[in-house]
């Protein structure tokens, strides 16, 4: 299967064994790298790069323009919100997962 940049193969969900904190977290942070960059897809962010400051590990992302998906549902106008726009964004979320899902990319932490 051929998916953005790279050629993929479904793989198993992340090691969950892979901390935060732990010795492998970095192992785990390039895992993800390597999974992310392989992805291009107009509702999914971009991955840029991987770097780090000595024992601080970062990943570097597309800048986007604009309020994010969490800023806007947390608005005070967010229930002003109408019934399309609603199915839209809803749309876009499923059409970027669902995109991850055919590269063997499960995410495991959606949010806005």
């Amino acid at each position: 299967m051929r998916c953005g940049r790279c050629s993929r193969r479904p793989r198993s969900p992340p090691d969950r064994d892979r901390a935060p904190g732990t010795a492998a977290a970095p192992a785990a942070l390039q895992q993800e790298a390597a999974k992310t960059r392989c992805l291009v897809h107009p509702h999914i962010v971009r991955f840029i790069d991987l770097d780090r400051d000595d024992d601080l590990y970062f990943l570097i992302l597309e800048w986007l323009e604009g309020r994010s998906l969490a800023d806007i549902l947390d608005s005070p106008d967010a229930r002003s919100i109408d019934r399309e726009a609603a199915l839209r964004i809803v749309r876009q979320v499923g059409e970027a997962l669902d995109y991850a899902h055919r590269c063997g990319i499960v995410h495991a932490d959606v949010k806005p």
